[in-house]
């Protein structure tokens, strides 16, 4: 894993102890169309195995990207995802905090 995402996540674990905030680390896998990654896996791998070190809660959207949502999930333009993208993104934050209260 990149340094800079390490220092990301412990910078952002830091302010939220700070702060009394829940940190949720967030996977959002490139487009294969716009950027494909072949170290993809890895990173992904990496982030949640550090966010379980640092006991934070960790989610991925790439169990909800296949060849029919893959179109939804990114912005026509760019590889950023699309309003679609985030809602789905959104309701997996939401529903993992729904259920620490």
């Amino acid at each position: 894993m990149p340094s800079s995402s390490k220092l990301a996540i412990d910078i952002s674990k830091q302010k939220c102890e700070k702060f009394k905030c829940d940190l949720i680390v967030a996977y959002i896998p490139t487009s294969q169309l716009w950027r494909p990654d072949t170290f993809e896996k890895k990173y992904e791998e990496s982030l949640m195995k550090y966010s379980m070190k640092l006991g934070l809660k960790f989610i991925s959207l790439k169990e909800n990207i296949n060849e029919k949502t893959h179109n939804k999930l990114y912005a026509t333009h760019g590889p950023h995802l699309s309003s679609y993208g985030y809602s789905i993104l959104s309701k997996k934050i939401f529903d993992l905090l729904k259920f620490k209260n």
